[in-house]
Protein backbone atom coordinates (compact mmCIF):
# COMPACT_ATOMS: atom_id res chain seq x y z
CA UNK A 1 0.00 0.00 0.00
CA UNK A 2 1.17 3.30 -1.12
CA UNK A 3 1.41 6.44 1.87
CA UNK A 4 0.42 9.91 0.56
CA UNK A 5 3.04 11.97 1.13
CA UNK A 6 2.37 15.73 1.65
CA UNK A 7 3.72 18.68 -0.44
CA UNK A 8 6.53 20.58 0.28
CA UNK A 9 6.50 24.19 -0.76
CA UNK A 10 9.45 25.04 -3.16
CA UNK A 11 11.94 27.03 -2.58
CA UNK A 12 13.77 29.36 -5.00
CA UNK A 13 17.14 29.84 -4.02
CA UNK A 14 19.43 32.22 -5.93
CA UNK A 15 22.74 32.02 -7.20
CA UNK A 16 23.61 35.18 -5.92
CA UNK A 17 23.00 34.08 -2.53
CA UNK A 18 24.38 31.04 -2.71
CA UNK A 19 27.68 32.53 -4.12
CA UNK A 20 28.78 35.90 -4.07
CA UNK A 21 31.44 35.99 -6.34
CA UNK A 22 31.45 39.96 -5.69
CA UNK A 23 32.78 39.73 -2.00
CA UNK A 24 35.91 40.90 -0.83
CA UNK A 25 36.37 37.20 0.26
CA UNK A 26 35.85 35.55 -3.32
CA UNK A 27 37.84 38.05 -5.12
CA UNK A 28 41.01 37.49 -2.55
CA UNK A 29 40.28 33.42 -3.26
CA UNK A 30 40.69 34.10 -6.73
CA UNK A 31 43.71 36.29 -6.53
CA UNK A 32 45.34 33.83 -4.38
CA UNK A 33 44.03 31.17 -6.74
CA UNK A 34 45.81 33.05 -10.02
CA UNK A 35 48.83 34.08 -8.10
CA UNK A 36 49.62 29.62 -7.35
CA UNK A 37 48.53 28.82 -11.07
CA UNK A 38 51.30 31.73 -12.36
CA UNK A 39 54.23 29.95 -9.63
CA UNK A 40 52.84 26.75 -10.81
CA UNK A 41 53.42 27.46 -14.29
CA UNK A 42 56.67 29.51 -14.07
CA UNK A 43 58.37 27.46 -12.27
CA UNK A 44 56.93 24.51 -14.79
CA UNK A 45 58.25 26.24 -17.99
CA UNK A 46 61.49 26.84 -15.75
CA UNK A 47 62.07 23.57 -15.57
CA UNK A 48 61.07 22.23 -18.49
CA UNK A 49 63.99 25.03 -19.76
CA UNK A 50 66.41 23.74 -17.41
CA UNK A 51 66.27 20.23 -18.24
CA UNK A 52 66.62 20.92 -22.09
CA UNK A 53 69.68 23.15 -21.05
CA UNK A 54 71.14 19.82 -19.48
CA UNK A 55 70.21 18.09 -22.37
CA UNK A 56 71.91 20.19 -24.88
CA UNK A 57 74.90 19.62 -22.69
CA UNK A 58 74.64 15.61 -22.55
CA UNK A 59 74.23 15.87 -26.12
CA UNK A 60 77.44 17.98 -26.16
CA UNK A 61 79.34 15.38 -24.36
CA UNK A 62 78.26 12.54 -25.58
CA UNK A 63 78.64 13.65 -29.42
CA UNK A 64 82.25 14.56 -28.13
CA UNK A 65 82.94 11.17 -26.53
CA UNK A 66 81.49 9.64 -30.09
CA UNK A 67 84.30 11.28 -32.06
CA UNK A 68 86.91 10.16 -29.73
CA UNK A 69 85.53 6.75 -29.54
CA UNK A 70 86.01 6.77 -33.21
CA UNK A 71 89.36 8.38 -32.97
CA UNK A 72 90.63 5.44 -30.95
CA UNK A 73 88.61 3.31 -33.42
CA UNK A 74 90.70 4.23 -35.95
CA UNK A 75 93.97 4.21 -34.55
CA UNK A 76 93.45 0.80 -33.45
CA UNK A 77 93.35 -0.12 -36.90
CA UNK A 78 95.98 1.65 -38.12
CA UNK A 79 97.96 -0.08 -35.21
CA UNK A 80 96.39 -3.66 -35.64
CA UNK A 81 97.36 -3.20 -39.38
CA UNK A 82 101.09 -1.67 -38.61
CA UNK A 83 101.49 -4.98 -36.15
CA UNK A 84 99.85 -7.25 -39.10
CA UNK A 85 102.92 -5.47 -41.30
CA UNK A 86 105.19 -5.90 -38.42
CA UNK A 87 104.67 -10.22 -38.33
CA UNK A 88 105.08 -10.35 -41.58
CA UNK A 89 108.33 -9.19 -41.86
CA UNK A 90 109.74 -11.02 -38.81
CA UNK A 91 108.04 -14.40 -40.06
CA UNK A 92 111.76 -15.42 -41.41
CA UNK A 93 113.25 -14.77 -38.28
Amino acid sequence: MSHFVAEVPEVVVKPAKMINLSSSKMKALAAALVLMLYVYLLIYFKTIYLRTKRLDEIMTVALKTEREMLKVHTLDKKLALQMAQVDRLYEDY
